[in-house]
């Protein structure tokens, strides 16, 4: 109805997960994207919700998820693309992400999107997260305005204006 759609990240069916919040987050999840089903995606809103998610543990739950596809003879290993291993993460059909800001002072990723962060641009702030007012989210913005993006490449190749 408001065109939002939920996406849940991380291991929701580990047995320490309580099978209540197991359902009531697949309930959730379903429920939002299949009201968004006919929306275009321009204009549909995805909130991401991380529950017991680590970023190593998705690479290896998706490498795991990928093996058994080659051994069911689904997938050619000698034909495997980035895309396609990407599309066994818990992250599959959601962008990646343009700009990670971190608060709180910490310099470091702590295990979060390992694989969807290549390219992010990276904010650290030593702000803490309930005192990051409109002010410090206008700075991170025009910082990550003032950036060249190169995705990879070099200077002048690739580049796109943030």
């Amino acid at each position: 109805q408001e065109n939002i759609r939920v996406k849940i990240l991380g291991d929701i069916y580990d047995p320490r997960v309580p099978l209540s919040l197991q359902k009531a987050l697949c309930l959730l999840e379903e429920g939002t994207w299949s009201a968004a089903a006919d929306v275009n995606d321009d204009t549909c809103f995805t909130v991401c919700i991380a529950i017991n998610y680590g970023g190593r543990h998705d690479i290896v739950k998706a490498s795991v998820n990928m093996a058994k596809q080659i051994i069911k003879g689904n997938l050619d290993p000698e034909k495997i693309t980035e895309s396609d291993f990407g599309a066994f993460l818990c992250t599959c059909g959601i962008p990646e992400p343009d700009l990670i800001v971190r608060t709180g002072g910490e310099k470091r990723i702590s295990n979060f999107l390992l694989w969807d962060i290549a390219y992010s641009e990276l904010f650290f702030t030593d702000v803490l997260w309930p005192d990051l007012n409109e002010k410090e989210l206008n700075k991170i913005l025009m910082w990550f305005g003032s950036r060249s993006r190169r995705f990879g490449g070099r200077k002048g190749q690739h580049e796109v204006e943030a």
